[in-house]
């Protein structure tokens, strides 16, 4: 459990796997468990390190981002049911309108100083323009991280209207260059358009050759990526771009000549890739059979692949007390 950054390296140079502790909670510090802050203190002296602000549910430090799938449902329960939340509305029908509340900026404050990670993930852009207005004019540039997302330019119509603002756009893409923070990509089901920069054809819909337009298009643009796999839940992961679940996003016209188009995956291939080219990305142990397939198809995974020490260089910026915006 690493607690800081020359904690993590150090863990990591004895072979080990590094861990960040992390909340991701739409009832965030309940007021019944005491006040805020004491709550902040006793989660951080567990070794938390990084929360989001809010997730599924306005709270009291936040609106969340509205998006319009099986969890508006499930989130308009939890906040009829849930004390001190409510239900995450757009008034039209994109944005919410609840941005952060006074106790929302003294959280961020607290969090700056005790140098945890800022997740933006989860927040409606009223907020992350609001935190990044925060730490861009106040806190030389403090680095901001979105843990889990999707590009929103790349989305497809019918995705991009049911995640709404739950997604980076090319001014939120902005913020978190500016502030030499980072993206986790979610490796979801979501076909992409194309982004012909990724020099993979993306001719697969739901797979590796997908999350390749997106990971091509935010590197691009300047800002660093990790894997956002979001394991947990209801959560579909990438299909596998072989097999009787391949390219399981296509549309019925096109499902036939995008499986077509993949061709045959060799047989003489190690078992946890062959286990992939069958199930997908099915499990976190899966995670490098999907790294190894964004190869296959040709993307340069280059970034991707020092995202641990992305996060480490971030995580020393927050140390920083010199920093200031990152230079194009």
């Amino acid at each position: 459990m690493a607690l800081d950054p020359w904690h993590a390296r150090r863990i990591i140079s004895e072979g080990k796997l590094a861990v960040v502790l992390a909340i991701e909670a739409s009832h965030l510090f309940p007021d019944d468990d005491g006040p805020w802050k004491e709550q902040l203190h006793d989660v951080y002296d567990m070794g938390v390190r990084s929360l989001q602000i809010a997730h599924e549910t306005n709270n009291d430090f936040s609106g969340a981002a509205y998006h319009a799938d099986i969890f508006e449902i499930m989130t308009q329960l939890k906040a009829w049911f849930t004390g001190n939340v409510e239900y995450a509305e757009a008034s039209d029908g994109v944005h919410n309108d609840v941005g952060m509340s006074s106790q929302g900026y003294e959280l961020v404050e607290e969090m700056i100083r005790l140098n945890m990670m800022i997740d933006v993930s989860h927040l409606p852009l009223k907020s992350i323009r609001q935190i990044y207005s925060l730490v861009s004019q106040d806190h030389n540039y403090y680095p901001l991280l979105n843990s889990h997302t999707r590009i929103d330019s790349l989305l497809l119509e019918s995705d991009r209207e049911r995640l709404n603002e739950h997604v980076t756009t090319d001014e939120t893409l902005e913020y978190y260059r500016a502030t030499g923070g980072m993206i986790g990509l979610r490796t979801g089901i979501e076909g992409m358009l194309d982004y012909p920069a990724s020099q993979v054809g993306n001719n697969c819909h739901g797979s590796a050759r997908s999350l390749a337009q997106f990971y091509r298009y935010a590197v691009d643009k300047g800002v660093n990526t990790a894997f956002g796999s979001d394991f947990n839940g209801f959560i579909e992961m990438s299909p596998p771009r072989f097999g009787s679940d391949a390219c399981a996003s296509a549309n019925s016209n096109e499902l036939a000549s995008q499986v077509a188009a993949q061709g045959f995956p060799s047989s003489a291939l190690p078992d946890y890739i062959q286990e992939y080219n069958q199930k997908g990305l099915a499990h976190v142990g899966l995670l490098p059979a999907y790294l190894w397939d964004l190869k296959e198809v040709g993307a340069d995974t280059t970034n991707l692949e020092n995202s641990a020490e992305s996060v480490m260089t971030m995580w020393d910026r927050i140390y920083d007390t010199q920093r200031s915006k990152v230079a194009l």
